[in-house]
Parts: structure tokens; sequence; C-alpha cells
């Protein structure tokens, strides 16, 4: 017995050296440091930094540490060109990291010209080591996203640099702004759109107001396009329509929030005007948002649950729905109904957990996780949740 408890023993110390040695070989992280920290390393290295942006729940950010970091080749490229440090976006600092630097998906992975503190460049989802090595060395191409930005803003509009810029920007989830660069790009160009497959492709993935040239013009010929593109080209003109009031009549001043009910007035008309068939279901939400900054809150959450029932809402709805209903309603039956739909879905989100950490694409890629539904709303349900249960 104290023969074996002596192997044992040895065995366990000549393996701690090794332990370490396997956590060196990969990419080294920085631990326990701020980032001003992990910045003024990178800067005294003469290295960029790389910030792992994660989340405790994000099964593609557990399998980048546990797949993908590990791996020599991975570390062989990072440990020379970066200083690397990892931040929980839902934890300290991470949280005012996450604001400051609108990462919106997880994972998100930021590198920064630690000499200037300036972003570079940003990759959004993980990927298998050898795909995700070449998107890094693509993005940071001649002087990575912020010198794209400085070029273009400067009056570069030659057609691949525009290209190279609309997909950079893409890759970083700039909506709005990727958004603005191709209605710029696309203008003039409406009447090409139906015999280039390049430039529809980038009307479908960016074009986002109805009001726009290249919009309509789709809007107006649309049997054509489906016809030629399929019937995503529908999809993409109801959801445009759809999605519009949301980013137009919500007016942000500050911390305050209105509601402009002429503009929605007016957006009604003109969804009348080009024969709109779901206009009864965005008049449905733009009930929910004029009761809410009416502060009729039982109202609103009466065309919540309406809106769930015959929609399906998302947990970005839900969420924001039972966020400023908690801030502002004093009504304790209003206020449990509402702690109730949160139980419902909390409880749905754990089989999701569950089920997305065993999920991987059949090619190895492991895409951002979801922003509007699922696990993202986790811990925000569970923290409004406390505020709810505390003044019952």
């Amino acid at each position: 017995m104290k023969t074996n408890l002596k192997m044992i023993v040895t065995m366990l110390i000549l393996l701690i050296p090794g332990f370490a040695f396997a956590q060196e070989s990969g990419v080294k992280f920085l631990e326990n440091v701020s980032f001003a920290q992990a910045m003024e390393q990178a800067k005294n290295a003469n290295k960029m930094l790389f910030v792992d942006c994660y989340t405790s729940w994000c099964g593609p950010c557990k399998m980048m540490l546990r797949d993908v970091f590990p791996q020599k080749s991975v570390a062989d490229y990072f440990n020379p060109k970066f200083v690397c440090a990892k931040f929980d976006m839902e934890k300290g600092e991470g949280v005012e990291l996450k604001n400051k630097y609108s990462v919106k998906a997880f994972p998100t992975f930021l590198i920064f010209d630690s000499q200037t503190g300036e972003e570079i460049t940003r990759i959004v989802g993980g990927n298998k080591a050898d795909a995700f090595i070449k998107t890094i060395e693509e993005s940071l191409k001649d002087g990575g996203l912020a010198s794209l930005r400085k070029k273009y803003e400067a009056g570069n509009r030659d057609n691949e640099f525009v290209l190279s810029y609309i997909e950079a920007l893409d890759r970083g989830y700039y909506a709005n702004e990727v958004s603005a660069v191709t209605e710029e790009f696309l203008k003039g160009k409406e009447d090409q759109l139906l015999q280039n497959k390049d430039l529809y492709e980038l009307f479908e993935q960016h074009i986002t107001s109805p009001y726009n040239p290249a919009f309509q013009y789709v809007w107006n010929h649309k049997d054509e396009f489906a016809q030629k593109y399929g019937n995503g080209v529908k999809s993409k003109l109801e959801n445009t329509y759809i999605g519009y009031p949301m980013r137009t009549f919500v007016v942000k001043n500050g911390k305050e929030r209105s509601f402009d009910q002429a503009g929605m007035d007016k957006y009604i008309k003109f969804l009348e005007e080009v024969k709109f068939d779901r206009i009864d279901y965005i008049k449905l939400n733009s009930q929910i948002m004029a009761a809410q900054f009416n502060k009729d809150w039982k109202t609103m959450l009466e065309l919540a649950h309406q809106y769930d029932k015959t929609y399906k809402a998302t947990d970005q709805d839900i969420y924001n729905w039972c966020m400023n209903l908690e801030r502002g309603c004093t009504d304790n039956a209003v206020r449990q109904d509402a702690a109730k739909w949160i139980k419902e879905r909390l409880a749905s989100i754990e089989k999701e957990i569950e089920e997305q950490s065993k999920v991987k694409a059949k090619d190895g890629s492991m895409p951002a996780m979801s922003m509007v539904s699922g696990p993202a709303y986790k811990n925000v349900y569970e923290g409004l949740l406390k505020k709810f249960e505390a003044t019952k």
C-alpha cells in the first residue's frame, strides 16, 4: 500500500510540469489584468493587443478556448504578434468594455494598435484553427478596418476598395455603417440588380430602409426578382418593412426615450401606398411602443402577450418590455404577470443552453450566438426576476 501511494504521489509530481507546459504551449493569455494593464504590456512588447470577448454560457467561446487556442499552429501565429487577454462581458470590467466597444455577439475578438490604443479590427464568431487565422489575416490586411474607414472618409470610392470596406464592416458587425456604405454604393445601379447577382446580394444583406431607391426598385419588380433569386427576395422585403419602425421611430435623448407617433402615422400611410400586406402586424408593434412610452403598463403587457401568442416574440422583445415595466409600473398584479412570463422563458432557455453546448456545424465552424433570443438572455432575465421578486 505504501509503495502504491509513493508511486501515485511521484506520478502527480511528474505530471504537474507537463500540465504547465501544455498550457504554455498554446496561445498565451494574460491572467488577472485590467484592460489598461493588458494594453500597456502590449505597448511595451511592441505587439498588437488581442482581446477575447466571451461569456460563461457561450458554447462557441468555450470551443475556441478548448479546441483552437491550445493548438501549436495557432500559438505560433499569435504569440509573436499579439499580447492576448480575455474578458467576460458580463462580469467586472468586461461589462464596461462591452458597452464601450459595442460588442453585440459572442465570441467577438478585438484587435488594437497598442501604440495608439485604437481598435484596428474585429472578428465576430469562431472557426477552425486555419480558417480563424486566415480571417484575422484578411481583417488586418491594408491596416485593418480602421485604415479602410479613414480611406473611405477621405473619399476613396474605387469599386474594389468599397467592396473590401463593406466586407470588413460586415465582419465586424457594424450594421448601421455597412448599410449606409452599401446604400451609397448601389445608388444609380438599381437597374443592374436583377442581372448582377453580386450587387443583389449586397442589397439583400445590407439595405435596411424601405425608402431606399434600390429597395423600392426590387419591391416594384418583386416577382421578377423572386423568379430569378428565389423566395428569399420576398422575405427580405417583408422583414425590412417590419423592422424599420423600431430603428426609426424610437427616439433617444440621453436615457430618455419617446415614440414618434407622427412619423409612425406617416409610415403607415406609406405602407398603404405601396400595398404592403402586413400592416396589422406593424400596427400592433406600434401600439405596444405607444403604450409603453405613455406608461400604460397594463395595456402594454396585454398587447405584448397578444403579440407573443400571434407572432412569437423574441427574448429581446420580452426582456425590453418587462424591463421597462419593472422600472415604471407599480401595479403588483401587472408586475407579477411579467415575472411569470420571465420564469417561463428561463425554463426554456436552460434547455436551449444544454442543447447548444452539443452543437457544432458540419464544417467545424463555431458561429456567434444570437443576441435577440436564447442563452444570451439568461443572466439578464435572472437579474430582472430578482427585482420583480424583491417588490412582492
